[in-house]
This record gives C-alpha cells, sequence and structure tokens, in this order.
C-alpha cells in the first residue's frame, strides 16, 4: 500500500493519538494517504452506496448507521486493520486501496467515515469534519 512518496497512514494515526501532532497537521496529511475500503459486490447486499459510487456491476462500500442521524463509510489504514472488524460483515470479502481525495469526493454530504473502528488507533470523521477535510482538499488542489 505505500509508495516511497507516501505518508505511512498508521504511522501518522499514533502520531495524532500521542498529541505530537496539531489537528490541522494531521488532517494536511491525512490527505495524502490511502485507505482501504472494504466493498460487497451489491447483488449481495441491500445496502444502499453512497452518493459517487455506482450501483449496478460496481462493490458497495460498507456503511453503517451511527444512530446520531449519519451513515459513516467504515474504513482502513491498511488492509491488515480490517481483518477483525469485518469478521462481523462475512458478505464484505473484498475492497480497494485509495486516495483519501478521491474517497472524500465520493462520500456524499451528510456522511461521516469510521477510519479502523474498534481499533485503538481508530478515528472518527463526522459529516462536518468530511466538509473540512474536502474543503483543505480543494484548497490544497
Amino acid at each position: 500500500m505505500s509508495t516511497e512518496n507516501s505518508i505511512d497512514l498508521n504511522e501518522l494515526l499514533n502520531q495524532a493519538h500521542q498529541g505530537e501532532l496539531e489537528v490541522d497537521a494531521f488532517m494536511s496529511q491525512f490527505l495524502q494517504t490511502q485507505i482501504f475500503m472494504p466493498v460487497t459486490d451489491p447483488k449481495d447486499s441491500d445496502h444502499s452506496a453512497p452518493i459517487g459510487f455506482q450501483k449496478s456491476d460496481k462493490a458497495v462500500p460498507l456503511t453503517l448507521d451511527t444512530g446520531e442521524g449519519f451513515q459513516v463509510m467504515i474504513l482502513f489504514s491498511d488492509p491488515q486493520q480490517s481483518k477483525v472488524f469485518l469478521q462481523e460483515f462475512p458478505e464484505y470479502t473484498g475492497g480497494f486501496i485509495a486516495e483519501v481525495p478521491w474517497m472524500l469526493e465520493r462520500l456524499g454530504e451528510g456522511m461521516g467515515f469510521s477510519l479502523n473502528p474498534n481499533n485503538e488507533n481508530g478515528i472518527d470523521f463526522d459529516p462536518e469534519t468530511v466538509r473540512q477535510l474536502l474543503t483543505l482538499h480543494q484548497k490544497q488542489s
């Protein structure tokens, strides 16, 4: 998943959790990373895909209701981080690695995402934080 010039997302998350990184620095560097997105074939799922992700012959990412009035897409810093969590979702047998900005542009209004859920280096992004990340990405582009 990593290339010579890429930022190690697991290391970035560790630095953020240890307070070694300011929020703005984390967000800026996070936009330069890649995430692992678990997916399933839409014919195997009744989940609706977020805006920007086509259904039909395309894979559907894992999304869950938060109970707080919005959905989150489930993402991981790498495929290894997903193994335990995905045991609860056996229909999500595949996945792919994507650039964070690509994912943000397709996420859809009013959605958040959870990165490494149920993991000590996990972090949740509510819809407002997603909007801030997307705005930051647009300013950097």
